[in-house]
């Protein structure tokens, strides 16, 4: 078989995907499920923020957080997470969603220094656990927002999936700056069909961060903290530590964090290389439906060779009328401006995939991670260079 009709193949196979990627993105369009009987139990919503918010991290987290304060019923809390520094703004905060949404039930957890794990979040949810009241727990990220009827949505999946664990797909509906379309792209096109995809096939072994539905004594029998708080991807496995667990069809929302070009890439890399860890052989078949390595390698090999550039510009043709019609999809907006971000898009998502396989770490909230999880240990939830440092 010659090289044109090897990677004329594989160029048929990688449009063939985005076809099935926007087929499956139409049929998992966000209806939620408002009729049925929902479980009646009490809601604990889990809010940890980072530490030291800046004025434009914390209007971010000040929309998210409000949408779901709106959708709280009368058998439900939630609790935020607060660093010491941040206490008298917040504070401010929650009297004013009290004036605004008088039924709710709004507490602040505050704490100097949680960092007991690894992982902050894991610190901060072990903070908050003994302050939660509700049979059930709702973990979910800060950014993530919440559509209205979504509390209600979940109680009627959760009850009518009868998993342990229920876990919300999202997407990115608005991406402002150029860096930020990273962002966007990796969520809408790359992440979020493979997820519903994988949810048809009943083949769900793991959580998503953006909301995990479960009951709290189902936590404390298979989950246990200190091995929770050492891993960097800790929704993946603890909703494979409460599996079965099923895809909510409530679907939620999350915006940008990248604030520049660096951050953005490195941002995008840190996702990829998650990935590549937590899923080695899903990730490794991603090559099937990346044709544009085998039209650059052959460049490399023949730049004077017309067919090669001609494949590379159909393959990010075939990427951009992807990205345009997904995006417009899940309400994401590409307007012309940011099309020249599409084709630098696709060379990355190449070479992204290329680069995981190089033993690099990723750079977390200032720790290297050097592989998915870090032993702690259990007497003190501490890593051994982290006591040590303490004890000198």
């Amino acid at each position: 078989m010659s090289v044109e009709w090897f990677l004329g193949i594989w160029t048929c196979i990688g449009i063939a995907w985005w076809v099935v990627a926007l087929i499956l993105v139409v049929s998992a369009r966000n209806r939620g499920n408002q009729t049925g009987d929902p479980d009646p139990r009490r809601i604990s919503v889990f809010k940890p923020l980072p530490r030291s918010l800046s004025d434009q991290e914390f209007a971010r987290f000040d929309a998210s957080i409000e949408s779901f304060i709106a959708d709280l019923d009368s058998n439900c809390e939630l609790l935020i997470g607060c660093h010491r520094p941040d206490q008298g703004r917040l504070e401010e905060y929650v009297l004013k969603m009290r004036d605004r949404y008088p039924g709710a039930d709004i507490r602040l957890v505050v704490d100097e220094n949680p960092n007991r794990y690894p992982h902050p979040k894991v610190s901060w949810m072990r903070v908050m656990e003994p302050h939660a009241t509700g049979e059930l727990w709702l973990w979910s990220d800060s950014d993530m927002v919440a559509p209205p009827g979504t509390i209600r949505s979940m109680r009627i999946d959760y009850k009518k999936t009868r998993a342990r664990c229920l876990t919300s797909p999202y997407v990115i509906k608005k991406a402002g700056g150029a860096a930020e379309m990273l962002d966007a792209l990796y969520v809408n096109l790359e992440f979020y069909p493979g997820v519903v995809l994988l949810s048809g096939q009943k083949m769900i072994q793991f959580g998503l961060g953006s909301g995990m539905l479960f009951e709290a004594e189902d936590f404390h029998r298979r989950v246990d903290w200190d091995f929770l708080g050492g891993c960097l991807a800790e929704d993946f496995h603890l909703g494979g530590l409460l599996k079965p667990t099923q895809l909510a069809s409530m679907r939620l929302s999350t915006v940008p964090a990248a604030q520049g070009w660096k951050e953005a890439v490195l941002h995008y890399l840190r996702w990829q290389k998650n990935i590549r860890w937590c899923r080695p052989g899903p990730y490794a078949a991603q090559l099937v439906v990346i044709p544009l390595l085998g039209w650059l390698a052959w460049l490399l090999t023949s730049p004077m060779e017309q067919a090669a550039w001609m494949g590379l510009l159909i393959v990010l043709i075939a990427d951009a009328v992807a990205a345009l019609s997904i995006c417009s999809m899940v309400g994401c907006r590409i307007s012309w401006r940011r099309l020249p971000i599409l084709p630098l898009w696709s060379v990355l998502r190449g070479f992204s995939w290329v680069a995981c396989w190089f033993p690099w770490p990723i750079v977390w909230r200032g720790q290297k991670w050097w592989s998915p999880h870090q032993v702690v240990e259990p007497e003190t939830g501490m890593l051994e260079t982290q006591r040590q440092t303490r004890l000198d």
